[in-house]
C-alpha cells in the first residue's frame, strides 16, 4: 500500500511540471495515433466506405512512383491487402485545426509500402480529413 501511495504522488508530482506546451504535445501524439491508427484499421479491415469518408476531396499524395489523386490513392488502399501494420517514432505537430504527423509504417500484406510517412489532417465539421499523405520506402 505505501509504494502505491508513493508511486501516485511521484506521478502527480511529475503531471503537475508538465508545462500547457507539454500537454498540447501529448495531446497531438495521442490524437495522431488515434486517426491514424484508425485510418489503417479501416484499410486492413477493407472497409473502403469509411476511409474513402477519411480522405479529403482536395487531397494530394506522393509516393516513389511520383504524385497522387484522391483517385489514385483510394485505388491504392482498395487493392492493399494488410493483415498486420504498426506505426513507429510518431511525431505530431498541431495547430489550431491542421495536425502534420510522420511516422515509420510497416506492414504484412500486399500493395503497400513499408516506409516513411508523412500526413496532413484538417479538422473541419465533418471531422478530421487527410488532406495530404506522403510516403519513401524503407531501404531492404
Amino acid at each position: 500500500m505505501k509504494f502505491l501511495q508513493i508511486a501516485i504522488l511521484m506521478l502527480i508530482s511529475c503531471v503537475g511540471s508538465l508545462s500547457a506546451e507539454n500537454y498540447q504535445e501529448r495531446d497531438a501524439l495521442l490524437l495522431a495515433h488515434e486517426l491514424e491508427t484508425s485510418f489503417w484499421l479501416q484499410v486492413q479491415n477493407q472497409n473502403e466506405p469509411v476511409y474513402a469518408r477519411a480522405i479529403s476531396t482536395i487531397f494530394q499524395g506522393s509516393g516513389p512512383t511520383g504524385t497522387l489523386s484522391r483517385d489514385q490513392y483510394l485505388q491504392i488502399l482498395n487493392q492493399a491487402v494488410v493483415n498486420e501494420f504498426a506505426l513507429k517514432h510518431i511525431i505530431a505537430t498541431k495547430n489550431k485545426d491542421i495536425m502534420v504527423v510522420t511516422y515509420e509504417f510497416t506492414y504484412k500484406g500486399l500493395g503497400i509500402l513499408s516506409g516513411e510517412k508523412l500526413s496532413v489532417w484538417k479538422h473541419s465539421r465533418q471531422g478530421w480529413k487527410l488532406v495530404s499523405h506522403s510516403f519513401s520506402a524503407l531501404a531492404p
